[in-house]
């Protein structure tokens, strides 16, 4: 029977206490991958230019992401001074987008100046929080037409998505904590 491998008591021809051994192990390291993969969290900061009243930023690329990620709901925008001309008529509304995918990540509609030093939280839509390896995020800027923002610093954060989230690599644990393999 050659190429035919063949199952025997203890697994592959190893003694239970080894098989038992090699279990709790890979356990471990699947422990350890995933804690890798999935602890780090990623701090990102974009600066928005000071925009002049009616002036808009369509959908400019600021960021790729380098592997399967999750946008945590923490997303600011930070002024560096006060905005001016913003009111019911004339809002500001400030867009973090996934361009690769179209869809809005996290924004905020703005309705009334805001004072500098101002920290204002994007409403974050968990629906568009996942994002692929290799999407490109946006920023995305409009104002009415009086409204005038000054320098705003996007900022968020983004969590790497663990091993199975990504579906780039499967990595599952074979047994107990005991050392016990699961059978089918």
């Amino acid at each position: 029977m050659a190429g035919t491998l063949v199952r025997r008591r203890g697994g592959l021809g190893l003694s239970e206490s080894v098989s038992r051994e090699l279990v709790i192990q890979h356990n471990k390291l699947v422990d350890d991958v995933e804690t890798v993969r999935g602890g780090a969290i990623q701090h990102c900061n974009y600066l928005i230019e000071d925009l002049a009243a009616g002036a808009d930023i369509a959908a400019r690329a600021i960021y790729v992401a380098p592997r399967a990620m999750t946008v945590l709901d923490s997303v600011r925008a930070i002024y560096e001074a006060a905005s001016a001309g913003v009111d019911g008529s004339n809002t500001t509304v400030i867009t973090l987008r996934n361009i690769t995918e179209g869809v809005n990540i996290a924004s905020v509609t703005k309705t009334a100046t805001t004072a500098a030093n101002a920290v204002e939280s994007l409403t974050l839509t968990a629906a568009n929080a996942d994002i692929a390896a290799s999407d490109v995020l946006g920023v995305v800027v409009t104002n009415g037409a009086t409204a005038d923002t000054p320098k705003i610093t996007l900022q968020w954060e983004m969590q790497p998505q663990t091993i199975d989230a990504a579906g780039d690599m499967t990595a599952a644990k074979i047994g107990d904590d005991a050392g016990t393999a699961y059978t089918a």
